[in-house]
């Protein structure tokens, strides 16, 4: 039978009594017992934390639930393993309104887990496994083209999973763009040292790219934000997005180059379309960006683009007034 704690007891009872003269098992540490035996380093370390939760993240899940809640019809295009992540993505996903049925649940694949470490100073330090589905998700699992009649392709993200290839990339947005898809895409930075050079032709199709400014730096290898911009416009893209933090974003394309301020999300009192302003607390400031409906969040920023025309303000707990054009930006920083 299992050694129990009457066990653990009966071994310490004997090694009083001088019955044994080694005892080898797991047991805990205390000072009465350090002071009376000879005791090995412990190997097996439980360290407490403030709090431990499970939460569903990525790309393209944080963007499909985002306009879901918005008000947008959003279809979820991956491949998660048949196993207990697997379903609580499907669950938390179709709890806020997405629709998973373009989703591969294959068999003998791990989903993904990914356990972050957050130290008090807000530093991050991830686990992830080398053999789960972000790593194995093949070309033949993500079946799109069956929601190549939206209105918009959304790739979260290019370099994300590995055995994604650049041709493959370049098929899939060509087809979007054959069916007046508006295609946006976000980046990570690559996990096995692809470059520019293996998406150069699926940039092509890209209405809108979403990198942060480090990663497009990383990947053109420009030696500022601006110059990545400029590389990036000339692969074709046709606008780009930079997220540059606490100062918003660096938006540029054929017709466009600003920034957009990153609004802090509890000061966004109301949106004046007439006027094309937004109301922050005392402040009223200017937009100048009308985009397709794209959505991402890090840690710190959440960019929403939002349809109007067709999005309720209440479903964002926001007010504007005016007749909406189309579509906007905002990015609203948590800090």
């Amino acid at each position: 039978a299992p050694f129990g704690f009457d066990a653990v007891f009966i071994f310490f009872a004997g090694l009083q009594a001088r019955r044994y003269d080694l005892v080898a098992n797991e047991v805990s540490v205390n000072p009465d017992r350090q002071a009376r035996y000879d005791l090995t380093d412990p190997y097996s370390v439980s360290y407490p934390v403030e709090d431990i939760s499970m939460r569903v993240g990525g790309d393209a899940l944080n963007e499909s639930i985002i306009l879901s809640r918005l008000g947008a019809k959003v279809a979820l295009v991956t491949a998660v393993g048949d196993d207990a992540a697997g379903n609580f993505i499907l669950e938390s996903a179709t709890r806020a309104g997405v629709d998973v049925t373009g989703t591969t649940v294959r068999e003998g694949l791990t989903t993904s887990l990914n356990v972050g470490l957050v130290r008090p100073d807000g530093e991050r330090t991830f686990i992830t496994n080398r053999n789960g589905s972000l790593w194995k998700t093949e070309e033949s699992d993500i079946q799109a083209d069956a929601y190549l009649d939206g209105r918009i392709l959304a790739f979260g993200s290019i370099f994300n999973n590995p055995l994604l290839s650049g041709a493959w990339m370049s098929e899939l947005f060509a087809k979007a763009k054959k069916a007046e898809m508006t295609v946006c895409a976000d980046m990570v930075p690559s996990r096995i040292g692809t470059g520019l050079n293996e998406i150069s032709q699926a940039l092509r199709y890209v209405d809108y790219f979403f990198p942060n400014a480090d990663e497009a730096v990383a990947l053109t290898g420009a030696r500022d934000e601006s110059e990545a911009a400029d590389i990036l416009l000339g692969q074709g893209v046709g606008t780009v997005v930079l997220k540059v933090g606490k100062r918003g974003c660096l938006v540029r394309g054929k017709d466009i180059d600003t920034i957009v301020p990153a609004f802090v999300r509890d000061d966004v009192e109301s949106i004046d379309l007439d006027r094309r302003t937004v109301k922050l607390g005392h402040a009223t400031l200017p937009y100048d960006y009308l985009v397709m409906a794209m959505g991402g969040v890090t840690s710190k920023t959440l960019t929403i683009v939002v349809q109007l025309s067709t999005l309720p303000a209440a479903s964002c707990g926001l007010s504007w007034t005016g007749t909406p054009p189309g579509t906007m930006l905002l990015q609203l920083t948590t800090e």
